[in-house]
């Protein structure tokens, strides 16, 4: 067993509130192999806990299908499009009678709070009053609508993904017949090459075979442009 299921450690996470951490983790996003290591572990001890403690299974496969459902449904509206409201805001001041008015109502309830308090501490409470009063706000000043339309890489990763049968992707099987071409043709300029280095040497013993070289020439020349 892996270190005895890392001497004890998985303990503390059949507990709900470990249970419930997996849970959330998973449902964030983290892969098995962070969550393993936020345990102190490695991917393959968190593998045997699973193997071993159904809950913590149950646990990961829950928050993982949350995880999953919000994933594909925002994929869903990226891949049909979508209409976004975009606001604008604009920092404008507050009224001061306002102002003034809501920093008293704090200060006040500050003090039924402390009865007892000191003319010390309602001077910071008063301090308090005008940092957490604030003097301007934020307004929205208009809303648009824009529309997005549908994203095509979005569509096609779903499309290859849930029918690989109709839309399988071509360019690892188009690189693959373009390698063994090449390994063709490689194999027929290292065969002329061959044939031509067998004929200078006898030309150099004396043979006659300039005619034999010529076509040995051309048939490397063949070989290079059917590369």
């Amino acid at each position: 067993m892996v270190g005895d299921v890392a001497r004890g450690k998985y303990k503390q996470w059949i507990t709900p509130n470990g249970l419930g951490k997996l849970e959330e983790w998973a449902k964030q996003g983290y892969t098995d192999e962070q969550i393993a290591k936020k345990l102190g572990i490695n991917r393959t001890t968190l593998y045997a806990w699973q193997k071993r403690y159904p809950d913590i299974v149950d646990a990961l496969n829950r928050g993982k299908k949350v995880s999953d459902d919000k994933a594909e449904a925002a994929l869903e509206k990226i891949i049909g499009g979508m209409v976004v409201k975009e606001k604008t805001y604009r920092m404008v001041k507050i009224d001061p009678d306002k102002v003034k008015a809501r920093r008293a109502q704090y200060i006040n309830a500050w003090k039924l709070d402390h009865e007892s308090a000191t003319e010390n501490e309602i001077k910071d409470a008063m301090f308090a009053a005008v940092e957490k009063i604030p003097t301007m706000e934020k307004i929205q000043i208009s809303q648009v609508e824009r529309e997005v339309p549908p994203n095509v890489s979005a569509l096609i990763f779903f499309l290859k993904n849930r029918r690989p049968d109709l839309y399988r992707d071509q360019g690892q099987a188009d690189l693959a017949a373009a390698q063994v071409e090449k390994a063709k043709a490689d194999a027929r300029r290292a065969n002329a090459e061959a044939d031509i280095a067998e004929l200078k040497q006898r030309l150099m013993s004396g043979d006659d075979a300039e005619k034999k070289l010529g076509d040995m020439l051309k048939k490397l020349d063949d070989a290079i442009g059917n590369d």
